[in-house]
């Protein structure tokens, strides 16, 4: 298995959203981002969601926003990318999550990675260093 990772921090404030709709949110507008550069679009894998998932809570009771995690994507991926990103305030913005991958070429390799054909989004929002944010993880993979 060889993995590909990078991290971004970046804060900004935003109104409150619903739950839920916002990973979905996420996915589509990588998908987007894929689509514009004709690259096919990622499917969505339970298992990559589960650990993410897990992986965002982790980081963000811990207050760090890291690589190398206990909690790892499913076994029968032999290709695996990963995305943090770290959005201040008290909504979600997966937006703001994917235009700071963007900006950045390694995480922009992640999330355009021609290879990949997977995805899990991973979400937790409360308090990252005593203040409101959203730690987002996007797990991308090549069983």
């Amino acid at each position: 298995m060889r993995w590909v990772a990078v991290a971004v921090i970046g804060l900004v404030l935003a109104p409150a959203a619903q739950a839920g709709q916002h990973e979905r949110e996420l996915r589509a507008l990588v998908n987007g981002e894929r689509a514009g550069r004709g690259v096919a679009g990622l499917r969505h894998s339970p298992g990559l969601t589960r650990s993410a998932q897990r992986f965002a809570r982790l980081l963000l009771r811990r207050g760090v926003l890291a690589h190398g995690a206990r909690i790892g994507p499913p076994r029968r991926f032999r290709l695996l990318g990963e995305n943090l990103a770290l959005v201040g305030g008290s909504a979600p913005q997966p937006d703001r999550a994917v235009q700071l991958w963007l900006r950045s070429p390694g995480h922009r390799g992640v999330m355009l990675h021609r290879g990949m054909r997977r995805v899990g989004v991973g979400r937790a929002t409360g308090l990252f260093g005593g203040r409101p944010a959203t730690v987002w993880v996007l797990r991308v993979g090549r069983r």
